[in-house]
C-alpha cells in the first residue's frame, strides 16, 4: 500500500461524499492550551518520590467497554495499577465508577475548569485518575454504533473541520492542565488520530514524549479514507518517540500507509495484544451447565458502561437451549459488520452440519449487519436457491466499505454449484433447521464471555481485514477453545506464536484464508477438523498464551518504552540548557 486508497477530493483534500455530514454547528471553542497552566484548586497524585514510578497520561478517546481498543485500554490501565503505577487517564468514559481501577474521576467543562466526580480507595498498588474533557456530546467513532449517553456520535470521515479543531482544542486544553499538575513522565496516544494530534500539540509546548499504536479500524476507516487525517496521523508519527505493532504484516502495512514518514521503521515496537488468564480459564464439559448459569446471573446485573446496545433481552433463553453437554459448540465474537466476515462463518455452517450434526453457531456481537444476516438464515432455511441468490445480491452492509457484504458467500455458493453440490449444501440447511442452529446473544461485555468462552469447542475469527489483535482471540485460546482464524496482521503473529508449541499440522488447521475464493471454504473444512481436535491441545495453548500475553507484560513493555524515552528526553533537555 501507498498512502490512502485514491478517491476523488475536494478543495481541501477530503473525499468528495454525499449530503451527509456531521453537525455544521458553530461550535463552542475549547481554548487553546497556555503554555504553564494554572494548577487547580483540586487534591490530586504528587509528583513521584520515594522510589515510585512517576505517573503516566494514556489518552483514549472513546470509553472503557465494547471495541478492541476500549477493552485494551481498560486492561492495560489495571495491569499498570496493579504493578504500582500511578495513570492519567484521558477518556469519555460516562460511567467511570463501575471501573476498580479508577480512584478519581474528574469532568472538565469547555473552559478546561475541574469538577471532581468522586475519589476512592481502589485495591491496586498504583490508582488511575480519569479525566474526561467536554467536548458537546460529539462522540468521533471510526464506524456507526449506539453509544447511549452521547447527543452526537459520529464517523471520523463526516466530522467538518470546525468541530474536529474544536474537539481537538477542547481535549488539548485538558491534557496541558493535566500534564503540568501531575508532572506526568511520558504520554501514550492508543490510535492513528485524533488523541495522537492532541498528544502532539501538548509536546510542541513542553518536552514529553508520546508513543501510538495505530489500531487497523483507524487506519482502515478514517486514515485511507480521508486526506485530513492521513496528514494529521503522518504529523504524529514523525513527532511520537515510539511506534507500537504486533506482528512482521503490521509494520508493513503501517509503512506502507505512511511511507512519506520517515525513520518510522526504526520507531517500531512489538506488542502484542494480552490476556487476563485468571478470568478466562478452562471448564471442563461436565461443569459447562454451571458456568452458563454464572451467565445467566451476569446477565441480571447492570451493565457495564454505556458502551454499546446490550444483550438480546431473550439471550439467557437462547443460551439454555443449547445442548452443553453433547453439542459441539462454534463461536464468533465482534461486531457484526461485513469487515469482520461473521457473514462467512454463517454460510459454513450448512457444510460443517453435513459432518457435525450437533453443531451450532453462537453469533456474539451487535451491527448494522444482522438484519442482513438474519436474511442470508432465512434464505438458507427455505432451501430455495433462487431467495438465497436475492439476498446474496445485497449491496449495502451499513458501513463504508461494506458495499459488496456478501461477496465471500457468493464466491462459496458458486463454488459448490460448479462442484454439483450446491443442493446437498441447502438440504442440509433445511434439514438441520439452521435458523435454530444458529443463536445471537447481542453484544456481551467481558463479565459475561468468561462464563461463555470455555463452553464453546471452536471460536472463529474470520476479519477480512488486518488487525492488530483481536484480544478475544486469544482469551479464546486462555479458556481452552481451539481457534480459527484469518492469517493476516496480528491474527497471524498470534498464530505463529502458537504454532511453536502444537505439529505444523495442528497450526495449520487454524489459519483461513480471507480471500473471497477459500474463506468460507476454509471455515467449513477446518472447523469440522478443529471440532474433532477437541481440546487435545487446549492446555499447552493456553500456557503458551500466558507466557507471551499476560497483561503484566503487556504493560511492562509499554512502561520501559515510555522510560526510556523519558530518560533520553531528559538527558537532551539537560545537554540543550
Amino acid at each position: 500500500m501507498n498512502g490512502p486508497k485514491p478517491e476523488a477530493q475536494d478543495q481541501r483534500g477530503r473525499p468528495k461524499r454525499g449530503p451527509k455530514r456531521g453537525p455544521k454547528r458553530k461550535p463552542e471553542r475549547g481554548p487553546k492550551p497556555a503554555a504553564n497552566p494554572q494548577p487547580a484548586a483540586t487534591p490530586g497524585p504528587q509528583p513521584a518520590a520515594g522510589g515510585k514510578p512517576a505517573p503516566i497520561g494514556l489518552l483514549h478517546g472513546s470509553l472503557l467497554d465494547g471495541s478492541g481498543s476500549n477493552l485494551w485500554t481498560q486492561a492495560v490501565v489495571r495491569a499498570l495499577c496493579r504493578a504500582g503505577n500511578d495513570v492519567h487517564l484521558l477518556c469519555q468514559e460516562p460511567r467511570p465508577e463501575q471501573f476498580d481501577f479508577i480512584a478519581r474521576a474528574i469532568r472538565y467543562d469547555r473552559h478546561a475548569r475541574p469538577t471532581v466526580l468522586f475519589q476512592r480507595d481502589v485495591p491496586y498498588r498504583g490508582a488511575c485518575t480519569l479525566h474526561r474533557p467536554e467536548l458537546g456530546g460529539i462522540l468521533p467513532v471510526w464506524v456507526e454504533g449506539r453509544q447511549q449517553e452521547h447527543q452526537m456520535v459520529i464517523t471520523m470521515i463526516d466530522l467538518d473541520d470546525d468541530v474536529i479543531e474544536d474537539y481537538v482544542a477542547r481535549n488539548t486544553a485538558v491534557l496541558a492542565r493535566v500534564v503540568a499538575e501531575h508532572h506526568l513522565a511520558a504520554l501514550h496516544a492508543g490510535d492513528a488520530v485524533l488523541m495522537t494530534v492532541v498528544a502532539r500539540r501538548v509536546a510542541q509546548e513542553r518536552p514529553i514524549p508520546f508513543t501510538i499504536m495505530p489500531h487497523g479500524s483507524a487506519i482502515e476507516y478514517a486514515v485511507q479514507r480521508d486526506a485530513r487525517f492521513h496528514r494529521m496521523a503522518s504529523q504524529a508519527l514523525r513527532r511520537a518517540g515510539r511506534v507500537f505493532v504486533h506482528g512482521p504484516e503490521m509494520r508493513a502495512r503501517v509503512n506502507g500507509v505512511f511511507p512519506r514518514v520517515a525513520g518510522l521503521a526504526a520507531k517500531f515496537v512489538d506488542l502484542p495484544p494480552g490476556v487476563d488468564a485468571r478470568q478466562f480459564a478452562p471448564v471442563e464439559r461436565a461443569a459447562r451447565r454451571n458456568s452458563i448459569a454464572g451467565l445467566e446471573e451476569s446477565l441480571r446485573a447492570p451493565a457495564d458502561s454505556a458502551a454499546h446496545s446490550g444483550p438480546d433481552a431473550d439471550c439467557a433463553a437462547k443460551l439454555g437451549s443449547i445442548d452443553w453437554d453433547a453439542g459441539r459448540v462454534l463461536l464468533y465474537v465482534g461486531r457484526l459488520m461485513a469487515a469482520k466476515g461473521p457473514q462467512a462463518a454463517i454460510a459454513a455452517l450448512p457444510s460443517i452440519l453435513r459432518h457435525e450434526p450437533q453443531a451450532r453457531l453462537i453469533v456474539v456481537g451487535h451491527g448494522p449487519l444482522r438484519p442482513p444476516l438474519e436474511k442470508l438464515i432465512a434464505a438458507l432455511q427455505s432451501g430455495d436457491r433462487d431467495h438465497l441468490r436475492d439476498v446474496l445480491q445485497r449491496r449495502d452492509g451499513g458501513v463504508p466499505g461494506d458495499e459488496d457484504p456478501f461477496l465471500h458467500v457468493r464466491r462459496y455458493v458458486e463454488r459448490l454449484e460448479a462442484r454439483g453440490e450446491l443442493e446437498h449444501y441447502l438440504s442440509a440447511a433445511r434439514e438441520e433447521a439452521i435458523a435454530r442452529r444458529v443463536v445471537f446473544t447481542g453484544y456481551l461485555a467481558h463479565r459475561h464471555l468468561r462464563f461463555l468462552l470455555p463452553c464453546c469447542d471452536v471460536a472463529i475469527f474470520p476479519s477480512l481485514m488486518p488487525e492488530a489483535g483481536p484480544q478475544v482471540f486469544l482469551e479464546a485460546v486462555a479458556a481452552g477453545v481451539f481457534p480459527l482464524g484469518t492469517y493476516s496482521a496480528g491474527i497471524a503473529a498470534s498464530i505463529d506464536a502458537l504454532s511453536r508449541v502444537v505439529a505444523p499440522a495442528v497450526s495449520g488447521v487454524m489459519k483461513l484464508r480471507p480471500d473471497p475464493e477459500h474463506l468460507a471454504a476454509d471455515i467449513a473444512a477446518q472447523g469440522v477438523r478443529a471440532l474433532r481436535l477437541g481440546a487435545t491441545h487446549a492446555q499447552r495453548l493456553r500456557r503458551s498464551v500466558i507466557r507471551r500475553h499476560d497483561w503484566s507484560m503487556v504493560a511492562g513493555t509499554l512502561v520501559k518504552t515510555l522510560n526510556r524515552l523519558r530518560s533520553g528526553s531528559t538527558s537532551a533537555s539537560k545537554r540543550a540548557s
